[in-house]
């Protein structure tokens, strides 16, 4: 695990890498809406940052939902679940206080995507019970993905994954005003936990593309 956890920074600078700058300001919004009563405006506008991602994501669940489509298979459920998790919460009230389980649940997306790459290299009945760290390191894994995934994958499991499951300790006030203000003494603020998530969502389309 990380010292500590990851800076506002390095998940903006991760964002910014995979959906751009414009994504910022699209997450402020998305922020804002989240303060109104009703979220289903904000969740409306996540499903369509997620689309333009492509992969399954909380459009997909919408679209589905709106179809009268089962929402994913049965054998899927350990990897898009957390998918429909991330969209329950968002649906719900005090958002602030919900971050840390939605960013838990948008990593644990990543792992049910790992553990799928670990079974088709026959490694999974080894490393079943394998926390994600460790999955990232067999080198039947590793090899599959590109180095810039991996390394991103890896960031992701050190300084957010294994945090949000683990960490309960009071967070050094390292931040500027702004971001320490925002986070109101939560371990992410909410717009770090939807920068989160979109940013697993690209990361799972790149594991995808190698499954």
């Amino acid at each position: 695990m990380a010292r500590n956890p990851a800076t506002h920074a390095e998940i903006m600078v991760r964002l910014t890498r995979y959906a751009g700058p414009a994504a910022i300001q699209e997450i402020e919004e998305i922020v804002q809406m989240l303060q109104e009563p009703s979220h289903h405006a904000a969740v409306e506008c996540l499903a369509a940052l997620d689309a333009t991602i492509g992969g399954f994501g909380i459009h997909t669940l919408l679209e589905r939902e709106r179809l009268g489509q089962e929402l994913y298979a049965m054998q899927d459920r350990p990897i898009y679940r957390p998918i429909q998790y991330v969209w329950m919460v968002l649906a719900q009230p005090n958002f602030e206080w919900r971050t840390r389980y939605a960013t838990e649940i948008a990593c644990a997306h990543i792992e049910g995507l790992i553990k799928r790459l670990a079974a088709r290299h026959n490694l999974l009945e080894h490393f079943r019970s394998s926390p994600l760290g460790n999955l990232l390191h067999q080198r039947g894994v590793q090899n599959a993905l590109s180095q810039p995934l991996w390394e991103d994958l890896c960031w992701l499991n050190r300084a957010v994954y294994v945090h949000v499951k683990h960490n309960y300790s009071i967070r050094e006030l390292t931040e500027p005003d702004e971001v320490e203000e925002e986070r109101k003494g939560h371990l992410f603020s909410v717009e770090e936990a939807v920068a989160i998530y979109v940013i697993a969502r690209y990361l799972a389309v790149g594991i995808t593309e190698v499954t």
